[in-house]
């Protein structure tokens, strides 16, 4: 539900300093800083610790920045978190706020930018009302589908498909096992990933070997599919011509991100360097995406190798350059828990990169800013 009150005061500082700038190449420019603090308050710190920011996320128009922050105990012993709607352009008019499921996801939009997809909770901007769907999920050509999150051993996925208005309109189910990963909205396409060996998807043994499938959303017929150590995978980037991944041994020094075309699976360009990956956001418009960069220190074997955060990077797999990078900030706070349990937790700040590549909404430790890229 809306929550009732509106934030007049909401602080907005107009800021001209360059941040963080690399050496190597372009530098942030702060367009924009919101201190949560102001329309959350303490009652977002769940009594202890910092305000943390969950995820932020452009809408596709990149006109908005959704937001998901604060934790609030519920008198029925439930956590949930707030969504925050701000405009890209003039954040502090007429932002919005809407209470939504604690959690570690990202809110997806509708394809309009009017719709918000946030745990379950599907949030219609434009009247400023809500309705449940009851699994996560995301949209999808004006719908939203969803499918079992708990977990499944080889059994075919069962889609469910509702309206913005949370009712129920269809279903199906491809005959073998799907988890769809990410969704293009220019080119009407999903990436699937297809488990094919005997573990199950939630297991804590090695994942099972699969198959990378590109799947028409319109009448979801497969239009390509990939296998092996090399296949494509990840998010779409560029107007769903590309799908960008990090790629190569996990927690070794020689993984990195990778991009693929989608049409033929061939490489596109690797990033610079090695040792870099998760958390990466890409532009869904442009070729540019943003990822962590790490410092892997040997151990005497494999096993006790470590990896230290170095910075994030801003790069363009198109003319394979790096673009820019930062040191984004760090935020500590309490994760909260039912029957009044908490954890220390200290991470860095989300981040997100705008539809086309000239921007990056950061969020952490109670504050949000967007910033610009430059040159």
């Amino acid at each position: 539900m809306e929550l009732s009150w509106r934030w007049r005061f909401l602080e907005v500082f107009c800021l001209t300093a360059i941040c963080c700038c690399s050496a190597a190449a372009g530098s942030l420019r702060t367009v924009w800083v919101v201190d949560l603090h102001k329309f959350l308050g303490r009652g977002g710190l769940g009594g202890g610790g910092g305000l943390p920011v969950f995820a932020v996320e452009f809408s596709p128009d990149g006109q908005s920045v959704a937001v998901i922050a604060g934790q609030f105990r519920t008198d029925a012993d439930h956590i949930t978190s707030r969504l925050v709607v701000l405009s890209a352009k003039k954040p502090e008019v007429d932002p919005i706020q809407f209470e939504v499921p604690s959690g570690n996801y990202r809110p997806t939009w509708s394809d309009s930018s009017i719709s918000i997809d946030a745990g379950g909770r599907v949030i219609r901007l434009r009247e400023r009302a809500t309705c449940e769907v009851p699994e996560l999920g995301l949209f999808l050509d004006g719908q939203i589908i969803t499918w079992p999150t708990g977990p499944v051993v080889g059994l075919p996925t069962r889609f469910a498909l509702f309206d913005r208005n949370c009712r129920r309109v269809g279903e199906f189910s491809p005959g073998e096992e799907w988890l769809v990963n990410d969704v293009s909205i220019d080119r009407h396409l999903m990436v699937v990933e297809r488990p094919t060996g005997g573990v199950p998807r939630f297991s804590a043994e090695a994942p099972r070997p699969r198959e990378t499938l590109i799947v028409s959303s319109s009448d979801r017929h497969v239009v390509s599919r990939w296998s092996g150590n090399g296949a494509p995978y990840g998010r779409f980037a560029d107007r769903g011509t590309a799908l960008c991944n990090s790629f190569g041994e996990e927690d070794t020094p020689t993984s990195s991100m990778r991009c693929w075309n989608v049409d033929d699976g061939r490489v596109i360009s690797d990033a610079p360097g090695a040792y870099g990956g998760s958390p990466f956001a890409t532009a869904s418009r442009a070729s540019r995406l943003v990822y962590s960069q790490y410092t892997n220190r040997p151990g005497l074997v494999g096993d006790w190798d470590a990896r230290s955060f170095e910075k994030t990077v801003i790069w363009d797999f198109g003319t394979t350059k790096t673009v820019a990078s930062w040191r984004p900030s760090v935020q500590a706070y309490d994760l909260l828990f039912a029957r009044g349990r908490s954890k220390p937790v200290r991470e860095l700040a989300r981040f997100a990169i705008s539809p086309d590549g000239q921007y990056i909404a950061e969020g952490g430790d109670g504050a949000v800013r967007l910033y610009r890229i430059e040159p």
